[in-house]
């Protein structure tokens, strides 16, 4: 039994022709669960339309749902959760030419070592240069990560930049995201504040958190002759990624809404924030959240919540917990 449909084995060999546009429409007239697996993907990536990752967790859980397997591929793909079966599945699919696309994602698994994979970084890149010879846009991206990084293969900047800005060219956010990256320190490329921008406010025209938050971070401070100081507009780009689940936002919106940055001072929205950052892994929110349930600011006070936060913490290696805790 084929593991993808016939009608999204023909559009997934779309992918690489870099027709994003008329993919996504295609995908949106499909009743097929595989298709609307792919429209997913879709959203992660920014493929043809904005990233949307609520929108996309949304897609992959009905086509979970309706029995899709590559549905469970690409949701455990957008989660990053570990299941031993999934890279099976994943690497069963990529076995028919034409899934470039998929491929990159194995590679993905291996580079990194999640969705089941056993970290092999040899065979990470391996499959990303493979991936790329099929034409994946993202799979040129994790070539270029792992020339960058010296992943599986000689580091090279130099070629990784390369690979970045093949892809960023091809509309890719997460590579726009990448070159913005290597200019703003000078790697593989000559350091250049305004084309660090330039790449830092595509990725974030598609949505991509990253882009959104570090370009939210550049308005919050504004960089002369370049970027001007914009705090209303900081804390929008912050709202968007923070609504796409990104901690750090969240976390930063905590810090504006406590002191008053870009918006009115607003101790219960700060807590919130906080709250939302630290349930998914920021350490400095867990830390101001042990300190909001301490003090009583935003919450009632609560002095036993309030060490159960500053241990997360401490345990996540904030330094200032785990002075808290030998008090």
């Amino acid at each position: 039994m084929a593991l993808i449909s016939p009608v999204a084995s023909n559009i997934l060999s779309l992918f690489v022709f870099d027709k994003y546009k008329e993919i996504y429409e295609m995908l949106e007239k499909k009743e097929d669960p595989d298709c609307g697996a792919l429209l997913g993907h879709c959203h992660i990536l920014g493929y043809g339309t904005r990233i949307d990752l609520n929108k996309a967790k949304r897609l992959l859980n009905e086509g979970v749902e309706r029995g899709s397997k590559l549905a469970e591929v690409l949701l455990t793909f957008l989660t990053r959760s570990s299941n031993e079966n999934i890279i099976s599945a994943l690497t069963e699919m990529t076995n028919v030419p034409g899934r470039g696309e998929l491929k990159s994602i194995v590679a993905f698994a291996y580079i990194h070592g999640v969705m089941g994979a056993e970290k092999n970084e040899e065979m990470g890149y391996k499959l990303a240069e493979e991936a790329t010879k099929e034409g994946s846009c993202y799979g040129l991206t994790r070539l270029g990560y792992c020339l960058e990084r010296g992943i599986g293969i000689e580091k090279d900047p130099q070629k990784g930049a390369e690979c970045y800005l093949g892809a960023a060219k091809r509309g890719l956010a997460v590579a726009q995201y990448n070159m913005a990256i290597l200019f703003s320190r000078g790697i593989g490329v000559p350091k250049s504040e305004g084309k660090a921008i330039k790449f830092f406010t595509q990725a974030s025209n598609q949505g991509y958190v990253f882009g959104l938050y570090n370009l939210a971070n550049l308005y919050l401070r504004g960089v002369i002759d370049l970027l001007p100081k914009d705090e209303m507009k900081a804390i929008r780009l912050f709202r968007y990624a923070a609504d796409q689940g990104h901690a750090s936002s969240h976390f930063r919106l905590g810090v504006c809404y406590y002191s008053g940055v870009g918006i009115e001072k607003n101790r219960d929205l700060s807590m919130k924030h906080f709250l939302l950052a630290a349930e998914n892994g920021d350490v400095n929110a867990m830390y101001n959240v042990g300190l909001f349930f301490e003090l009583g600011m935003g919450v009632e006070k609560n002095l036993e919540e309030a060490g159960r936060w500053f241990i997360a913490a401490a345990e996540s290696g904030s330094s200032s917990a785990l002075e808290k805790l030998k008090v």
